[in-house]
C-alpha cells in the first residue's frame, strides 16, 4: 500500500486531483483550487496515518485540509443543511421540572435517544444544534423533515416581530395571515416546549441561517458540534474533482501548511461547465 504522503509528493495526476467543485443549491459552483494535486478521486479512500486504499463505492471520499474547529463545524453544518430537503425549523426547550436543563451530561442521553427513536420509528431526518440561554440553560435549534406529528399552536410569525403572536392579534394589527407562517407544537417531544415553523424554499438562505447557531461556545456544551441523522441524510453537497491549471484563475491566494497554495473561486454552474469542457 503506497503512503498518501508519497503520492502527494509525487503529485500523481493519475490518482490525485488539484480542484474540487461543489455544487451549491443557488446554482453556483464553489471551487477549491490547489497549486498541486491533493484531492482523492473516486475509487480511493484515505485511511489512518495517511495511507490510501481502493474503496468499494465511488464518489464518497476526498482529502480536505484541516481548518480551525469553528470553521470546520460551520462548514459541516452548512453542507448538511444545504444537501438535504427540510420542512421545518424547530426550537426545542427543556423544562426544569422534567430535566436538569443546565446539566449537559444528564440531557445528552435521553435527548439523543428521543432523536434515534423518532428516526427509527417515524423516519425523522434532523440537524440539531445546542445553544445556551444567557442564564446557561440549554435548548436546541434545528432542521427536520416532515416526519414529526404536529399540532397547530394558534400562533403565527410575522415579518417584523421576533416572537409569534396569536392569530387574532395578528388580525387585529392588520397582518395578512396568508403572509404569516403558522407555528406548530410538537406533542411527541416530552422534555419541554417545542415548536416547528415551515421553511421557505430558499435552501441557500436556510442553510446560512442555521449556521448562525454555530458559535465558539456551542461545542463545549456536549463536547460535539451538532446532532445529525436519519435514513438517507446526506452530509456533503454534490462535488466533482478535476485537474485545472492553477494559473487560469487570478484571485487572492492562500497558503495551507502541508498542502501549499490554494485559491477559492465561485462561478455560475453553466460557466463552470463550459470552462471544464475547454480544459478536459
Amino acid at each position: 500500500m503506497e503512503s498518501f504522503s508519497a503520492l502527494l509528493n509525487q503529485n500523481s495526476a493519475d490518482i490525485l486531483r488539484n480542484a474540487k467543485a461543489k455544487y451549491q443549491p443557488d446554482g453556483k459552483v464553489k471551487i477549491t483550487l490547489f497549486s498541486k494535486a491533493v484531492f482523492v478521486p473516486d475509487g480511493w479512500e484515505r485511511q489512518d496515518r495517511g495511507t490510501l486504499r481502493r474503496q468499494g463505492s465511488e464518489g464518497q471520499c476526498s482529502l480536505t485540509p484541516r481548518a480551525d474547529n469553528l470553521r470546520r463545524a460551520k462548514n459541516a453544518v452548512y453542507e448538511i443543511a444545504a444537501a438535504n430537503d427540510w420542512e421545518y425549523l424547530v426550537t426545542l426547550t427543556l423544562n426544569a421540572e422534567k430535566i436538569d436543563r443546565y446539566n449537559a451530561k444528564e440531557i445528552v442521553r435521553p435527548f439523543t435517544k428521543w432523536l434515534h427513536n423518532q428516526a427509527t420509528r417515524n423516519g425523522l431526518r434532523y440537524l440539531i444544534i445546542a445553544e445556551k440561554h444567557k442564564d446557561g440553560a440549554i435548548h436546541f435549534h434545528g432542521l427536520v423533515n416532515e416526519a414529526l406529528r404536529l399540532t397547530d399552536s394558534g400562533t403565527v410569525t410575522t415579518p417584523d416581530r421576533k416572537k409569534p403572536i396569536k392569530k387574532a392579534t395578528a388580525k387585529k394589527y392588520g397582518y395578512d395571515l396568508n403572509a404569516c407562517k403558522a407555528v406548530y407544537n410538537i406533542p411527541g417531544y416530552k422534555f419541554g416546549f417545542a415548536t416547528a415553523i415551515p421553511l421557505d424554499e430558499n435552501r441557500e438562505a436556510v442553510s446560512r441561517y442555521i449556521t448562525k447557531y454555530v458559535t465558539k461556545d456551542f461545542g463545549k456544551i456536549f463536547g460535539k458540534t451538532y446532532f445529525a441523522g436519519g435514513d438517507g441524510l446526506r452530509r456533503e453537497l454534490p462535488f466533482t474533482l478535476h485537474n485545472i491549471p492553477y494559473e487560469d484563475f487570478i484571485t487572492k491566494e492562500y497558503t495551507i501548511q502541508g498542502f501549499g497554495a490554494v485559491k477559492y473561486i465561485q462561478m455560475d454552474k453553466s460557466d463552470f461547465e463550459e470552462y471544464i469542457k475547454g480544459v478536459a
